[in-house]
């Protein structure tokens, strides 16, 4: 569930990237916050997102 909320977040982000960056932080907030695991395969997302 979370996974494609983030993803979400990061189309959007790059579409408005100005007006979403704050979600953009939160974003990362919530991938520091999980396990080492689950941050890799976030890490990876996000790259291969931009």
């Amino acid at each position: 569930m979370t996974v494609t909320v983030v993803i979400l977040l990061l189309m959007m982000a790059r579409r408005v990237e100005l007006q979403r960056a704050e979600e953009l932080l939160m974003v990362t907030k919530l991938a520091s916050s999980m396990p080492n695991g689950k941050q890799r395969n976030m890490r990876n997302l996000i790259q291969g997102m931009t």
